[in-house]
């Protein structure tokens, strides 16, 4: 507790901190008990200084990590920072990922889910299940715009590559069809092959539950977070093409 207090920056400062409980809950994630009121108990004062901290760590390494980029990265890492830190501004900026993610990408991917749990990989619709019901379980913070992030980027990813692998003949082909007619089917059509090839291997590890503690070990800092999402996805630069019309919507006027 000595040390995270003598980390942290001045009086005034904390004081800010601990007078703005929609801060505490909303961005930090920590729930204030019913019971509780400034000045904190020791043990929540020590868990909010915690928390609060990790967020500074992230903010400072994407200031370092914004140094001499371009001004699209610039904006885009500025306003993200933005918004994750502000309670309000996080709360509409979830409702957004979390309103295109279920409209424009998830249908997709569980139709093709469901296709490979019947012929071919059992549970593995049920993992996918399990971890959009553990993200919603998840309380509002800072992290949880950061992982609702990676996971709208990377679903996206996965949708392009399911239409690029020609899911909708697919589709087309097997609708209306009982359960031996569609076996059938599948056995002579390549694009299964390949599209069941690339959800098992290539993405496996994006559509099960364990998602959630992978996304949350890798947002200790922007070179980390970005790391791990820009490979699957073919960069940096589609990371941010994909986040761009959500984060715009925050982005000051000038």
């Amino acid at each position: 507790m000595k040390l995270i207090m003598e980390n942290w920056r001045g009086y005034q400062r904390k004081e800010e901190l601990f007078s703005s409980p929609a801060y505490i809950s909303n961005v930090l994630g920590i729930k204030i008990p019913l019971n509780e009121a400034h000045p904190y108990s020791p043990t929540l004062t020590e868990e909010i200084l915690r928390e609060q901290l990790l967020l500074e760590e992230w903010i400072d390494s994407v200031k370092d990590f914004a140094k001499g980029k371009t001004k699209p990265y610039r904006d885009f890492l500025a306003t993200l920072t933005g918004v994750i830190k502000d309670p309000e501004k996080l709360e509409s900026f979830l409702y957004i990922v979390n309103k295109n993610m279920r409209r424009e990408i998830i249908g997709t991917t569980k139709s093709a889910l469901k296709l490979l749990q019947n012929f071919g990989i059992p549970g593995i619709l049920e993992g996918f299940q399990k971890l959009l019901k553990a993200y919603d379980a998840q309380k509002m913070s800072w992290k949880k715009g950061l992982i609702a992030s990676a996971m709208y980027v990377v679903f996206s990813k996965i949708k392009q590559t399911l239409v690029a692998l020609n899911i909708k003949s697919l589709f087309d082909a097997v609708k209306g069809k009982n359960m031996e007619e569609i076996k059938s089917i599948l056995a002579d059509f390549p694009a299964f092959q390949k599209i069941k090839d690339y959800l098992t291997e290539k993405v496996k590890e994006f559509i099960g539950p364990e998602l959630l503690k992978m996304a949350a070990s890798k947002i200790t800092d922007i070179k980390t977070y970005l790391g791990w999402i820009g490979p699957v996805v073919g960069g940096v630069d589609i990371v941010i093409k994909a986040m761009a019309p959500m984060t715009s919507k925050f982005t000051s006027p000038g």
